[in-house]
């Protein structure tokens, strides 16, 4: 039985998104051995579902993703006064690392791939003991903000799937 540190408890869940089926898998092998709860998901639009039907404490998002990239997700995430809250963590090859700029203003933290299990898990463990330090309340005019990002994020998919059928 592996040493477990008591922030990563059982009551820790961790959502993964990530579109690479053997990536998912050995994140989840590694954070579920090391005492956390861990729920799947292979894009953004999984994860916003998943995300409807569960409260994780934590996000682990893939940066690049078929029909929600990253970015995308974690501005719906940091929107939404339901789920702004949960602290997103990128995980990014390092070809990315110079993109990662515009998603960590968003994001708390990002570990690189190829990751050390070691890194991520103690990337993980302080963004949630950070996390449980803070959290803020949103009024009625973030519902109003979120819903407008919803529509324009609405608008930008029906767009590229009407040029998509055109060709």
């Amino acid at each position: 039985m592996p040493n477990r540190d008591p922030v990563l408890e059982p009551m820790n869940t961790v959502l993964i998104v990530e579109d690479s089926h053997s990536q998912r898998e050995c994140i989840s092998y590694q954070l579920a051995w090391n005492g956390m709860n861990v729920i799947q998901a292979y894009d953004g639009i999984d994860a916003l579902n998943k995300l409807q039907a569960t409260c994780p404490d934590l996000v682990l998002l893939d940066v690049v993703m078929p029909r929600i990239d990253a970015y995308r997700l974690c501005r719906l995430i940091k929107a939404n006064p339901k789920t702004q809250n949960i602290p997103v963590v990128f995980i990014t090859g390092k070809e990315q690392q110079l993109a990662i700029y515009e998603g960590i203003k968003h994001a708390e933290a990002y570990v690189s791939k190829p990751w050390q299990t070691r890194e991520l898990l103690q990337t993980i463990k302080r963004v949630l003991l950070e996390a449980k330090g803070s959290t803020t309340t949103f009024s009625a005019d973030a519902w109003f903000r979120y819903g407008i990002l919803t529509l324009k994020l609405i608008k930008f998919y029906e767009n590229r799937t009407s040029a998509w059928q055109k060709s």
